[in-house]
Formats: C-alpha cells, sequence, structure tokens
C-alpha cells in the first residue's frame, strides 16, 4: 500500500507493506517512506521499495532458517532423550535442559534474527516452502549427521578408548529415587549425547545464518558469532576440564568429590534464601560405578538382582560373575531388604546387600556405604562414582565433534546453498 500517510493512514499500518509518500525518514503509519528519493534527487519516489522488498526477503530468509533450526532442534533432542529413557531410564540433567532450552532455543535464536539484508537486490525471492527441497535437505542432513556422530561417540566410548574408563549402568538398577530426576543425568551415556546435541545445534544455528543472496554475511552479525565461539569454547571446557563447579552444573567429567563441593553463588548455593535450582546440585554423584565398577572383590555398591546376570565390570572377561546375591529378581530384593535393612557402619546382611543411594541412613558428609567399599581403580583425578572422561577418549571425542561442525558446515554451504542457486 502506498499512501501520503493522511486519510488513507489505517490502509497504511493494515497492510502487509507501506510505504509513506513523505519527506520525513520514516511515518507514525509505515516504517517506510519516498524520503530518499527527496534527499537524492530533489522529489519524492518509490525508490524505497527496493529497500522494503529487501527488507521482506531477508526477513522471510531468516524466518525460513529458524523455523528448519527449531526442526533440527525438536527432532534430535526428542529422539535422543526417547532413546535414553528407553535405554537407560536415564534423562538430561537441569542445567543441560537449561542449556538447550534457554542457551540455544531462546538466546541463539534471539542472534539469529538479527541477520541484516543484502546490499544488493537479488533477481529472485527466497523460498517459502517449509517442505521445500532446501528445508528438508537441511533438516534431514543434521539429523543424520546428528546420529552418525552421536552413533560413533557411543562405540567409542563402549568399544574404543572409553573402555578402560566406561561402565554401564541403569537408573533402575541405581535405584535413583524418582524426585532426584535430575541425578539421572549420572552417567557416561548422557555426558556424551549432550556434548554431540550441544556442537549439532551450536553449528546447525550458525550455518543457517550464512548470507547467500538475500542476507549479509553471518561475520556481520557479531552477537551470532559471539555466541557461537563462547558455545564452542564451552564445549571443549566440558570435554577437558578436569571435576570443577562448571563441569559438575552440566554433570560432565564430574565426580563425588567435586559436587560435594560445588559453591556457585544462587544457583548450588543460595544467597538470601534465593536459588535458581531445582535443589539437585551437589552432593554426591551418583555414578555407574555403584552398580557397576572394577572392585578386586566383584562387589560394588549397590547389588543388582541374579536375573540381569551383569559382570562386576562393563570390561570384565565373560568368565567372570558377581558374588549371588540372596535375592533374583527385584521383588524378592525389596522383600529381603525389607526383612534386612541396611544399617550404616553395622556389619550385616543388610549392609551387605542393601545399600542405596539417599536412603537417609548414612550420615549427610558420606557418599556410600559404611564401612566403606573399594570400587576399584578410577580415571585419575576423579574419585568415587563419576562419568570422567579419560584423555584418550578426550581426543577422540574431540575429533569426532570437530568433524560433526565441519560435516554441517559442508552440507549447508555445499549443499543446500547450492541447491538453491540452481
Amino acid at each position: 500500500m502506498t499512501g501520503d500517510g493522511g486519510n488513507d493512514c489505517g490502509a497504511l499500518r493494515t497492510a502487509h507493506a507501506g510505504i509513506a509518500l513523505s519527506e520525513a525518514e520514516a511515518s507514525m503509519v509505515s516504517p517506510f517512506s519516498s524520503s530518499r528519493g527527496f534527499a537524492e534527487k530533489g522529489f519524492i519516489s518509490l525508490s524505497a521499495v527496493v529497500e522494503l522488498i529487501k527488507e521482506g526477503r531477508c526477513c522471510l530468509a531468516t524466518n525460513m532458517a529458524t523455523f528448519m533450526y527449531f526442526m533440527v532442534y525438536n527432532l534430535t533432542l526428542t529422539s535422543s532423550k526417547i532413546a535414553v529413557i528407553t535405554w537407560t531410564d536415564s534423562t538430561y540433567s537441569e542445567w543441560q535442559f537449561i542449556m538447550t532450552d534457554v542457551g540455544l532455543a531462546m538466546i541463539m535464536v534471539s542472534f539469529m534474527v538479527r541477520c541484516r539484508p543484502e546490499k544488493k537486490l537479488a533477481a529472485t525471492s527466497p523460498s517459502a516452502s517449509l517442505f521445500g527441497t532446501s528445508t528438508t535437505v537441511t533438516v534431514l542432513s543434521a539429523l543424520l549427521i546428528y546420529w552418525l556422530t552421536a552413533g560413533i561417540a557411543l562405540l567409542l566410548l563402549q568399544y574404543g578408548p572409553g573402555r578402560s574408563f566406561y561402565e554401564f549402568s541403569t537408573t533402575i538398577l541405581s535405584e535413583i529415587p524418582t524426585q532426584e530426576w535430575t541425578r539421572k543425568s549420572d552417567n557416561y551415556l548422557i555426558a556424551t549425547l549432550f556434548l554431540v546435541n550441544l556442537t549439532v545445534l551450536l553449528n546447525t544455528g550458525f550455518v543457517l545464518c550464512y548470507g547467500h543472496v538475500h542476507r549479509q554475511v553471518v561475520s556481520k552479525n557479531w552477537r551470532m558469532c559471539t555466541f557461537y565461539f563462547v558455545g564452542i569454547l564451552l564445549t571443549l571446557a566440558l570435554t577437558w576440564m578436569k571435576p570443577n563447579d562448571l563441569t559438575c552444573l552440566f554433570r560432565i567429567n564430574c565426580d563425588t568429590s567435586a559436587s560435594r563441593q560445588m559453591s556457585i553463588p544462587f544457583i548450588s548455593k543460595p544467597v538470601g534464601g534465593i536459588t535458581f535450582s531445582c535443589g539437585s546440585l551437589g552432593g554426591c554423584f551418583l555414578g555407574p560405578q555403584m552398580v557397576s565398577c572394577k572392585s578386586e572383590d566383584r562387589r560394588c555398591w549397590i547389588t543388582p538382582p541374579n536375573e540381569f546376570h551383569l559382570k562386576p565390570s562393563w570390561s570384565s572377561a565373560l568368565n567372570v560373575s558377581r558374588p549371588k546375591a540372596p535375592f533374583d529378581t527385584r521383588l524378592q530384593k525389596i522383600e529381603y531388604c525389607r526383612q534386612h535393612a541396611y544399617k550404616s557402619g553395622a556389619e550385616s546382611l543388610g549392609n551387605k546387600w542393601c545399600w542405596k543411594p539417599l536412603n537417609g541412613e548414612d550420615p549427610l558428609t558420606v557418599c556410600g556405604p559404611l564401612p566403606s567399599r573399594d570400587l576399584g581403580p578410577m580415571v585419575e583425578g576423579c574419585s568415587g562414582p563419576n562419568n570422567c572422561f579419560g584423555f584418550d577418549f578426550k581426543v577422540a571425542l574431540t575429533v569426532v565433534l570437530a568433524l560433526c561442525g565441519v560435516a554441517l558446515h559442508a552440507m549447508y554451504k555445499l549443499g543446500v546453498l547450492g541447491i538453491s542457486e540452481t
């Protein structure tokens, strides 16, 4: 709609795009005006139409980019959550959820929409099809790259360099109480998948800000570039750092000692009675070593029923077994431990077979049964139940994550943008 902004002001405001014939830079009823022609040529003109089209095409391209990003976001996160819940009854930790739902889905996307239009008007308009070729290829390719990366990372964890420290468990076997759901991330599987998720979503958001013909190059969007590089540094820090407040906040490369010593104001340490946490940060780290460990006596802290036929450790030989428990099923264990309750510090059948985390019997300063039991060798620098990565696995995982990022950039730059050009 074009008008002078007088009696047609209602139409200008209602129209999808309104241009006011005015000498002012903008009108109360329209963000675009004909002032540019007046300033350059001495008379008003409709040269603002070109700027309007460029802004509109940039907006459409950005909208499609955010749509594709949220499709990748939903498909990768939802599929991985379903997989880990089904496989091990695990879930992401509190701050892993906050990072994805707030850091990526809100903050990073708010930077994605800061992309500016290209100075030169392109000959064609961007695609507006939600199921077009470029949209479908982008979403499915990112999903494929995610699961290929996750699959390779998990294979390296269980059968590659991670075999020296990896221990398998489920939160059912670990007997983690339902109300402590955020501690269901205290294992190697969730830590590895989250790092892959973080890498894929960071790189996907960044490549979807590539300039091409309708938007300026992504390097001119300094907010997006800053967030991207900070996110990459966070990913590397979580992968390589030894247990500390930051790694235990995200429950990656964390152990019992560092978890108990967490002291982050407003998060793990209330300030004036205020804390931004559901209260499950700090305290004991409920790692898989409670069930599966490398102890010399082949007994860990928690004894699973005989029906599971678990070896003492993931890396144990096939002919190595645990001491036979006095119960074969979970129901039998519940009944047995009801009759032989665990007593902290006592030498009894309950102490031998029935300890479970957060049972209220042990002192708050103790993480594990009393008398204490040796869980066997750990990753250097870590103590007690943990999900610390070994050095060789850190190297391998870093290489895999780097190749994942390269694949996403190549997929979009050479593949999707190449399709849109043809």
